[in-house]
């Protein structure tokens, strides 16, 4: 009697057989005009996942499809579509490999479009070289490929300054800062947050600077002060505006202060010498003209 044995399939070779993930009622066959008995093969696609952020009610799905297979020399080019649109599009290269998972290229900002798509063989599809355009009818893919994610905000980047900081997640809390309201509202299953500044009722109401030297602000609150002078620094610190006047600085120090002053003692005493001399040589000049007189008289009567 002969002995039967039995092997139990993984999902992937039952999916090289079979049209999932296009589904049951999918052709596989190109709608442009040629060979008519071409046929996209099983084992190709053996597994498909695409997510996208929108609920049935926004996106059917029985729309999605593979719209273009280009086999080529080194590999073979997928696009996906929904509808007219093309969401997706994936390159494959002929490496031999089998039952290989390739990530979804994101086409047309498609609903936050991600997904993945599973290569079982090239072989047979890279015995006909070209470009194959299909429509719904012929590679409508499986309901179960698609896969709706509520639209929910994952992550808030927060960025100032040009700085840009890393992505926040988890329980995230809002506080309104200085001068700052945060308001949040619903409407039609939507929360609006709404970020305004907030400003006193009225001017007197403002803890602040109206006015300098009694000129008033510009329309932005705004009051610039400048220099005309090459001479004149202005620098700004917290909460403190310094303005400096930088070419008139003294010339000389303490030490060399008090050796002038020194100097001009000195010199105050040799004036005082000086005047004295003068005072003594006066003096001489008086007796020698009285002498000079006295010798004058007596020579007229000697005569």
């Amino acid at each position: 009697m002969p002995f039967l044995s039995f092997t139990n399939q993984e999902f992937l070779d039952q999916n090289a057989v079979r049209a999932y993930p296009l589904s049951e009622q999918a052709t596989r066959k190109p709608v442009a005009a040629g060979d008519s008995s071409y046929r996209l093969p099983d084992n190709l696609l053996v597994a498909c996942k695409i997510a996208i952020t929108a609920s049935p009610t926004d996106v059917d799905v029985t729309k999605f499809y593979v719209r273009k297979i280009t086999p080529y020399g080194t590999g073979v080019s997928i696009v996906f579509a929904h509808g007219d649109t093309d969401i997706a599009q994936v390159t494959v290269k002929n490496d031999s490999q089998v039952n290989h998972t390739h990530l979804l290229n994101p086409l047309n900002d498609f609903h936050n479009l991600s997904g993945h798509v599973t290569i079982g063989s090239l072989a047979q599809c890279m015995e006909t070289l070209g470009d194959f355009t299909f429509d719904l009818t012929g590679t409508n893919l499986d309901a179960d490929c698609i896969q709706y994610s509520p639209q929910v905000v994952t992550s808030i980047t927060v960025t100032s300054n040009g700085h840009k900081y890393p992505p926040i997640y988890g329980d995230i809390n809002l506080v309104a800062g200085d001068n700052v309201t945060i308001a949040a509202a619903a409407n039609d299953g939507r929360t609006t947050l709404t970020i305004s500044r907030s400003m006193p009722e009225t001017e007197d109401d403002c803890d602040c600077i109206k006015t300098i030297s009694g000129i008033p602000p510009d329309a932005s609150g705004n009051i610039d002060i400048k220099s005309d002078s090459a001479c004149v620094d202005i620098t700004a610190s917290a909460a403190t505006l310094t303005i400096s006047e930088n070419c008139c600085q003294p010339c000389c120090g303490c030490e060399e202060l008090a050796t002038i002053v020194e100097q001009f003692r000195l010199l105050q005493a040799t004036a005082g010498d000086v005047d004295a001399y003068i005072q003594r040589l006066e003096l001489q000049m008086q007796y020698l003209s009285t002498y000079v007189s006295t010798l004058s008289v007596q020579k007229k009567q000697d005569v």
